[in-house]
């Protein structure tokens, strides 16, 4: 298995790397785990440019805008929630967690246009030593194979999401 694992992190270059903003710690991840339900498994991995195809193709950043904006009648709920039926590593909700963080990060002042309310909110749940802490509310994910849960919840606490809403059970069934 080191060897493996060795034979997997030749391709990934931290040098070239540190300058195209890549997780590393993500690819180097999906890379060996790709390899390794390929090989024992039969499964594969949803490739990370298809789901930045479908967040775009939904339209994520203006659901988060609009929702900040306008919550639900408790006020509580101020995100759009996200449930993968079929999680295997989580891959598609990571993309998901970092676009929502990322969009929020960079457009603060537009979203919030004054209104302290929305500014409080993303104090509270998406800055600073609070980012990500709106993971626990918002995203969801499950899937039959418990060794893929197991690898998703992993992989979430890796990056930043500390309780995971992951489940062991057939979301497609």
């Amino acid at each position: 298995m080191i060897s493996k694992c060795v034979e997997l992190l030749s391709p990934i270059s931290f040098q070239k790397n540190r300058y195209k903003n890549v997780d590393v710690l993500g690819e180097f991840y999906e890379m060996v785990i790709r390899e390794a339900f390929k090989q024992t498994k039969g499964l594969f991995l949803t490739h990370p440019n298809i789901v930045l195809f479908i967040l775009a193709v939904l339209d994520v950043e203006n659901m988060v805008s609009e929702r900040l904006k306008n919550p639900d009648e408790d006020s509580r709920y101020r995100l759009p929630f996200v449930i993968d039926p079929s999680c295997g590593t989580g891959t598609f909700l990571l993309h998901y967690m970092k676009f929502v963080q990322k969009f929020v990060d960079e457009n603060r002042a537009t979203i919030s246009m004054g209104d302290d309310d929305i500014a409080d909110f993303i104090d509270r749940q998406l800055s600073g030593n609070s980012a990500y802490k709106w993971v626990i509310d918002y995203v969801y994910g499950l899937d039959n194979e418990q060794s893929g849960t197991r690898l998703c919840q992993i992989n979430m606490i890796l990056h930043g999401d500390g309780s995971t809403n992951i489940y062991g059970t057939d979301g497609l069934g």
